[in-house]
């Protein structure tokens, strides 16, 4: 039986974040009825195909999840009990936003199995929150953190941004002290992104790139010595607590998509679902239906293996496909030695620190 995982969409926010290009909205107690009624309804109905497999990882992700009122987040939860075999589960994570989580939420989320919670912070600095759109505050957050840790859930996961307009290199340094204070296990760490369709992208925000790769590794440098292992481009974790969801998608596994607009990968084939509400509510149909060539697959799992710091094995490559990576890409991958933005380590093929600034001109190499 092969493993599956599992990402459930929850479109909505108590508002809109000005850099986020997500699909999600602000919405109305009805509206949240609506869609939970009909994303339970997609639950039962994909039941016989999951059963299929053996599930080993959850992640509730959107959007705020933890939006939902307390009924709806409990019938979400309850139908994922009743209609899918947990036994085989190593991660069941949800995403929670400081600004929407409650005592009895929490509750709700424990009761259920949940044991891993990803928090949005973003950064420590009150009016840095407030220059990008979050309703939160960081002593909200701090007091978030600690509920949640009270009633037995210790992985938590925090989502921290720099490159942020204003944010100084002092700010992330503070922000990144602060988190190893708390003993956060789980470090997400992205460069802003301006999208063209935020608020940010319409106001012509722009990154400075040399300030931005002096925060990246300052903030790597920072962590590593405070026992934190960097495993991904931008996640690090204390020891036994990196993330098996998203390494199912680093490392080109199955995963199912539930829910608006929400992206799938089984046996080779890519597919989502609808992108706007009313489709989505009239049918569960598989939209833009890709069948992935065996080539497109190897060159999928190169580069998205090669996001993993610990890189590719040649081994475990030519287990899977059944010939050597270097048959395929020895030009490829020696080039990059050349320029310094790959290396060999025993038996595995992995980006170089120079590798990681460069790494999507190093990917377009294995597209």
């Amino acid at each position: 039986m092969k493993d599956l995982s599992l990402y459930i969409h929850i479109p909505f926010c108590k508002s809109k974040c000005y850099y986020c290009d997500f699909n999600s909205g602000v919405c109305s107690e009805s509206q949240q009825k609506r869609y939970i009624d009909r994303l339970v309804n997609e639950i039962e109905k994909k039941q016989e195909k999951i059963k299929g497999y053996r599930v080993v990882t959850i992640y509730i992700g959107g959007g705020t999840p933890s939006v939902l009122g307390i009924e709806n987040l409990e019938k979400l939860l309850s139908s994922i009990k009743n209609n899918i075999e947990l036994k085989d589960l190593r991660e069941y994570t949800i995403e929670l936003n400081p600004g929407t989580i409650t005592k009895e939420k929490i509750e709700v989320v424990k009761k259920y199995g949940i044991n891993r919670v990803s928090l949005g912070l973003q950064t420590t600095k009150n009016e840095l929150l407030k220059s990008i759109g979050r309703i939160h505050t960081y002593e909200e957050f701090k007091e978030n953190y600690k509920m949640i840790k009270k009633t037995g859930i210790e992985n938590i996961s925090v989502d921290l941004m720099f490159s942020l307009p204003n944010q100084t290199i002092k700010d992330l340094e503070e922000s990144i002290d602060e988190l190893i204070n708390l003993d956060v296990k789980h470090i997400s760490c992205y460069g802003l992104t301006v999208e063209e369709n935020t608020k940010f992208g319409k106001d012509n925000v722009s990154v400075d790139e040399e300030k931005d790769r002096e925060m990246y590794w300052m903030m790597v440098n920072k962590l590593k010595k405070n026992s934190y292992k960097h495993y991904e481009i931008s996640n690090f974790a204390k020891e036994g607590y990196e993330s098996k969801h998203n390494n199912v998608y680093w490392k080109l596994g199955d995963y199912l998509g539930l829910g608006i607009g929400s992206h799938s990968f089984i046996d080779n084939q890519r597919y989502e679902n609808a992108l706007d509400f009313e489709t989505y509510y009239k049918e569960f149909k598989r939209y833009n239906l890709e069948n992935i060539s065996r080539d497109g697959a190897i060159s999928e799992y190169v580069f998205l293996g090669l996001r993993i710091l610990s890189g590719i094995s040649e081994t475990l490559f030519k287990e899977k496909f059944g010939v050597s990576i270097y048959e395929l890409y020895n030009e490829e991958i020696n080039q990059n030695i050349k320029k310094g933005l790959l290396k060999k380590e025993k038996g595995n093929i992995m980006l170089t620190d120079k590798g990681i600034d460069y790494s999507n001109m190093v990917f377009t190499d294995f597209i």
